[in-house]
C-alpha cells in the first residue's frame, strides 16, 4: 500500500513537473539551454518502475521458455516411447504394419520378404495367424482362412 502511493505520489510530481508547475524544476545553463532535473524521489521511482518492468519481463520469457522446456521434454519422453515401441516390433508387426498394406495381394512381396525372415520369426508370423483365426476380428465376424489356390 506504501508503495502504491508513494509511486502515485512520484508520478504525480513528476507530471507536475514535467508540465513546468514547479518553477525550480527547470533551469537554464550558462548556454542558455533549459535544463530539466529530476527530483531524486521522482528518478528513483522512475528507476523502480523501470527495474519492476524489466523482472517481469523477464519473468515472462521465464514462463515461455519454461513451457517450451515442458514441451520439448514431453517430445523427448514421447520420442523415448516410440523408441521402445520400435525396439519391440515383432515379425508379425513386419507383416501387418507393412507387408500387408504397402504389398497386398503381391505374391512376388512375399515370397521376398519370406527369403528374409528367420525360422523364428516366420513361426511367430504363423503363431500370430493361427491365433488371429480363433479370435473374432474387428467387425466381429470369424476371421476365415484365405485359400490361394496356385503353386507355390
Amino acid at each position: 500500500m506504501k508503495t502504491v502511493i508513494f509511486s502515485l505520489f512520484a508520478a504525480f510530481t513528476f507530471s507536475i513537473l514535467s508540465l513546468g508547475v514547479v518553477s525550480n524544476a527547470s533551469a537554464q545553463n550558462s548556454s542558455g539551454l533549459e535544463i530539466h532535473v529530476l527530483p531524486f524521489k521522482v528518478w528513483k521511482q522512475k528507476k523502480i518502475d523501470e527495474a519492476i518492468a524489466n523482472v517481469s519481463e523477464i519473468k515472462r520469457e521465464v514462463k515461455n521458455a519454461s513451457e517450451q522446456i515442458d514441451h520439448q521434454i514431453h517430445q523427448v519422453e514421447q520420442a523415448e516411447i516410440n523408441l521402445n515401441v520400435a525396439r519391440d516390433l515383432s515379425a508379425n508387426d513386419y507383416f501387418v504394419l507393412y507387408l500387408t498394406p504397402k504389398f497386398k495381394g503381391n505374391r512376388e512381396a512375399l515370397i521376398q520378404a519370406s527369403k528374409h525372415l528367420s525360422v523364428k520369426d516366420f513361426a511367430d508370423i504363423m503363431a500370430a495367424y493361427q491365433k488371429a483365426l480363433e479370435t473374432d476380428d474387428i467387425l466381429g465376424s470369424k476371421t476365415a482362412p484365405f485359400s490361394y489356390q496356385g503353386p507355390l
